[in-house]
């Protein structure tokens, strides 16, 4: 899912808040977001997020470059 800025949203890309708005509507096992501005420090953002795991049971965490994701069809 995208997340562009730590901050705010866009008229065409999620900000990180509106993303994690979206993350608990649909629930999903597991959410990478991709495509963030340099203003999301990546550690500082997925240390966050690493909380949600522990106080929302959400799995979720900023991609990288190089990331390889396994799909089973």
């Amino acid at each position: 899912m995208d997340a562009l800025r730590p901050d705010r949203s866009s008229s065409t890309h999620f900000g990180l808040p509106k993303a994690l708005e979206e993350v608990r509507k649909i629930q999903p096992r597991r959410t990478l977001f991709t495509g963030m501005m340099h203003l999301m420090d990546h550690d500082n953002v997925n240390e966050y997020l690493a909380k949600l795991m522990e106080t929302e049971g959400l799995d979720v965490q900023l991609s990288y470059d190089g990331l390889c994701v396994p799909v089973t069809l």
